[in-house]
């Protein structure tokens, strides 16, 4: 009776609406875009409740809490508000649960001690704020776990270095966590990615980073690390992409990273390291854009040097660069007028490229910088393959490197539609 009720509320509309017992897929009224309130009064038996990739909004969708039989709680890209109601404990059957790419907020509810079955919770691209749930550290099936892109304060709770099943994507990027990165990070010898950047943790890199032997992606760019890059990274034998970058990183760089034989996308920049650039390995393949802004690097090949822009080393392996801008004392008086110039055009576009770094790096939170089609297909060398990311059912993913020579290069992802395809529109 149920069912035929809700046929009967959309009939009028030209939808493709179809029935199963233990599934619903429900479209958006045309008029308000909102979810009926009949969705809170199907089967009792109801294992899948999927509205992704759809226009709806208003608040959580009423009645979800009845399905007790709930399976899979699938409510991404669409434009929901409000908050997580706690009824959702009570779906203790709940697998996926799934909410990227909305508008809510509030306070994630410590809900999740019920919720021992979830094996991929994702609630990222939202407005999220305040601490990260301990709880989420019961789910011992959790294979995947991303909150990246909300306004999450706080520690990383250690509970979370301690799921077994944790094999596919722990992602906590673009937050506002702060504080170290807990020691226990080394018993994820099972995860695949890793995504922590752009939070404000500090401290030193830990150590047992390097026990996480699985790990074929690691992003830890844009906090506020500090000290030396552990010698352990050289044990990541499957690690194919390494972001370190925009920290206060020093001393030299690990000779290992030469010997990771999966690993094509290093990024080093801006930071502070210091020494002989090692040139096997990924160190053959990388450009000048992977270690820019760290000053006091060299290189003691010559096509190294050329190709990375390094001054040569001196014999004690460090830049020799100081040495040879030594002149004659009778030719001073010309040379540094000239050298006071040059100083003075570098500094003025050395602030330039900083604004236009920060303005860039805001326009992905704020108003969108216009970027040249031109320059869309130099950042991606006209979309070569080798820049593809991923691809999904109607678009793909590219790396892009935008900026040039006089202002600061940023790796960004360029989404391409597949315009053939209806929901690309």
């Amino acid at each position: 009776m149920r069912q035929r009720r809700l046929m009967e509320l959309l009939k009028d509309y030209d939808f493709d609406l179809q029935y199963h017992p233990d599934k619903a897929n429900i479209v958006a009224d045309a008029l308000n875009r909102q979810l009926p309130t009949s969705t809170g009064n199907l089967s009792a038996h109801l294992q899948d409740f999927s509205v992704d990739n759809n226009l709806f909004s208003g608040s959580f969708p009423h009645g979800v809490h009845n399905y007790r039989n709930l399976t899979i709680l699938d409510l991404q890209q669409n434009s929901f508000t409000g908050s997580i109601p706690n009824s959702i404990g009570l779906l203790r059957k709940l697998q996926k649960f799934s909410l990227q790419e909305n508008s809510f907020a509030g306070e994630i509810p410590d809900i999740f001690s019920n919720l021992t079955q979830l094996y991929r919770l994702n609630l990222s691209d939202n407005q999220f704020y305040g601490r990260i749930p301990q709880s989420i550290g019961d789910c011992q099936h959790l294979g995947l776990l991303d909150i990246s892109g909300n306004k999450l304060t706080g520690y990383i709770p250690k509970e979370f270095f301690n799921l077994p099943d944790l094999t596919f994507n722990l992602s906590l990027a673009r937050n506002f966590l702060n504080g170290p990165l807990p020691m226990e990070v080394g018993q994820l010898n099972m995860l695949g990615f890793m995504d922590i950047s752009e939070n404000e943790l500090s401290g030193t890199i830990p150590v047992s980073i390097g026990d996480c032997s699985s790990l074929r992606g690691l992003n830890i760019a844009r906090n506020r690390f500090e000290g030396l890059i552990p010698e352990s990274f050289g044990r990541l034998g499957s690690l194919e992409s390494l972001d370190l970058s925009f920290k206060n990183l020093s001393g030299q760089i690990p000779i290992g990273l030469e010997k990771l034989g999966f690993l094509q996308n290093l990024n080093l920049s801006f930071n502070n390291l210091q020494a002989k650039v090692p040139v096997e390995g990924v160190f053959r393949i990388i450009g000048w854009e992977s270690l820019q802004g760290n000053k006091e690097l060299c290189g003691d090949i010559k096509d190294t040097q050329k190709k990375l822009r390094l001054p040569a080393c001196s014999k004690n392996g460090s830049s020799s660069l100081k040495l040879k801008i030594a002149v004659p004392i009778a030719s001073s008086v010309a040379l540094l007028c000239v050298l006071f110039c040059l100083i003075s055009i570098a500094n003025s576009r050395k602030r330039k490229s900083n604004i236009e770094r920060s303005s860039w790096h805001a326009s992905f939170k704020g108003r969108r910088r216009k970027i040249p089609y031109q320059d869309i297909l130099s950042a991606t060398n006209n979309f070569d393959s080798r820049n593809l990311i991923g691809e999904g059912g109607f678009s793909s993913v590219y790396k892009g490197i935008i900026g040039g020579e006089y202002e600061i290069t940023t790796t960004v992802a360029i989404k391409v539609f597949d315009l053939k395809k209806k929901q690309s529109f």
